[in-house]
Formats: structure tokens, C-alpha cells, sequence
């Protein structure tokens, strides 16, 4: 019987997990010059990868459809995104949520290197190592900027803007290459784990202690199996565990919402749809909350 019941409990983990999902809607990016739409396009590839491999979203690429496009170039004109329209348009096709983004700069520097360093491809990977000799062969550095906003189709609100800059917040290394393609495109490719961070604390995972894998000699859970950590994270990830309180705000308001760090964690394997992780710290706290759903939530230590 006890058998039946933890199997009919991770059922239903699995099940509410692939239910409670937000639709978001991806329009396609603007770029401040016309020159750089082709990159517009490619970085929005990359929020598309990105924002597949979260569990708790369901992508819908709107990039080809006109009508939106021709109302997103209209707001991008008049510096305002949230527009009605728009937000109509989104309730059309089923989205919670709307994505936009605009590629504001790209920038590539000319240097130069010893010919026996190594030779770089087109995502910063090692080509060769060459032998050296007194000639230098040319280097290209490439930063990005750009800025991604979340709109909440239901408001019109947005509720989540983030600006990236490569050179500026050194927010991930540059893109590097014996040429400027295989530079800025290895600068796009190096921005997508900042993006992952930031949708991961726009939409954190919430996930359940499912139970206790191994105790310490003192009897403290040692390593836990979970559900809910998606594919954003990866083996070696270190986590906060935290949980989600309601309190009453005293009037007619929503409640307010407290978060609270409670332990550490760091995942050790994936097996399907569980993740076995490491205790760091709050092997108290973890033991307590076992099998409760809905309060928990993970983000990036």
C-alpha cells in the first residue's frame, strides 16, 4: 500500500508539473539599425532555445506572422511596446505572456595575436594551436547589447525588463574569432546563459522534495530526489532552495509574497524526470519539507 501511494504521489508530481505551464509568446526582434535585423533574428533563436528548455513555459513563435510584426514595428517607432493592439493580438493566439527584444549594438575590435596561439572558431572553440613564430595574425572581439521585455497580455503591464551589455556589466564574455562573424556569433552564443538567468527568475521552477536518497552518519539528509528542475540547469548547478509564504496584507489587496532562502543545494544527476542533488546546507529545513508541493521554488546561488 505504501508502495502504491508514493507512486501514485510522483504521478501526480509529473502530471501537475507538465500542466502548469505559462504560454509566452515570442515576437520577432526589432534592431536599431537596419543592418543588424539578421542578428535581431538570430538572437531571437537563441531566447527561443533558451526559453525551450524550461519546463513550466510553452514557447509560441509569433515572429512570422505580419500583422503583429507590422504593430510591433509601429511601437518600436514611437518607443512604447505595451500597446493595446499588441496585447489584443497576443490574446488571439493564446499567450500569457509576450516577449520582445531589440538589438541596440553590436560592436567588433581588430587585434592581434602571436600566429602560434591558438586559432578560434566560430563559437570561441579552439581550431588549432600553431607553432610560433615572430608574425602576429589578426584577432576580433565582438560585444552585443541589447534589452528583452516581458509583457503581460492580460494588463498590458511590462513586467520584466532587463538591458544587456557584454563591455559594460561584463555580464558574460566576449565573443572571440580570426573573424568578425565567427566573433559576434560567438558573442551571441556566450549571452544565452545570462538569458537563461534571467528567465529563471522570471519564471522559477517550482519543485517538490520528493524524498530523502541518502542520510548522513548523523542521520541528515545527504542527497535528495526532486522534480521540477528543468533543463535551464545543469549537473554542478549550485541552488537556492526557497519557499514562497503568503501573508495577508491587511486590506483588499493581493497578499504579499515573503521568499525565503531555507537551504543549499547542488545537482548531481539527472534520472528522467528527477533530479538527484547534493544537501550543502538546511538539511533541517529539507527534511520537513518533503512531499510539500507548491511553496518551493529554486534559484541560481
Amino acid at each position: 500500500m505504501k508502495k502504491m501511494t508514493i507512486l501514485f504521489f510522483l504521478f501526480y508530481l509529473i502530471g501537475t508539473s507538465a500542466q502548469n505551464k505559462t504560454t509566452v509568446g515570442v515576437m520577432a526582434f526589432q534592431s536599431a539599425s537596419a543592418q543588424n535585423k539578421p542578428r535581431a533574428a538570430q538572437l531571437q533563436e537563441i531566447v527561443m532555445e533558451a526559453l525551450s528548455s524550461k519546463s513550466n513555459i510553452e514557447a509560441l513563435d509569433r515572429s512570422k506572422d505580419d500583422l503583429l510584426n507590422k504593430e510591433l514595428d509601429a511601437q518600436i517607432d514611437e518607443r512604447y511596446i505595451a500597446s493595446k493592439q499588441l496585447v489584443e493580438q497576443g490574446k488571439k493566439f493564446g499567450a500569457q505572456h509576450l516577449i520582445v527584444g531589440t538589438l541596440t549594438n553590436i560592436e567588433s575590435t581588430e587585434g592581434k595575436k602571436p600566429s602560434g596561439g591558438p586559432s578560434f572558431g566560430p563559437y570561441g572553440a579552439v581550431r588549432s594551436v600553431g607553432s610560433a613564430i615572430a608574425s602576429n595574425v589578426t584577432n576580433y572581439k565582438a560585444n552585443i547589447s541589447f534589452s528583452l521585455q516581458i509583457i503581460d497580455v492580460e494588463t498590458g503591464t511590462v513586467i520584466s525588463h532587463k538591458a544587456f551589455n557584454q563591455s559594460k556589466d561584463n555580464f558574460s564574455a566576449p565573443g572571440m574569432g580570426n573573424s568578425k562573424e565567427d566573433a559576434v556569433v560567438s558573442a551571441m552564443k556566450n549571452s544565452k546563459e545570462k538569458i537563461l538567468l534571467w528567465l529563471n527568475e522570471t519564471y522559477p521552477s517550482t519543485i517538490t522534495i520528493v524524498k530523502i536518497e541518502e542520510k548522513s552518519g548523523s542521520g541528515k539528509p545527504k542527497t535528495i530526489l526532486m522534480t521540477g528542475i528543468d533543463e535551464s540547469y545543469s549537473k554542478g548547478d549550485k541552488l537556492l532552495l526557497q519557499e514562497t509564504e503568503l501573508i495577508p496584507s491587511g486590506s483588499s489587496a493581493p497578499p504579499l509574497k515573503r521568499i525565503k532562502p531555507i537551504a543549499s543545494i547542488t545537482i548531481v544527476e539527472r534520472q528522467g524526470d528527477f533530479t538527484v542533488c547534493k544537501v550543502n546546507d538546511g538539511a533541517e529545513s529539507i527534511e520537513e519539507r518533503v512531499g510539500k508541493t507548491g511553496t518551493l521554488s529554486i534559484k541560481n546561488k
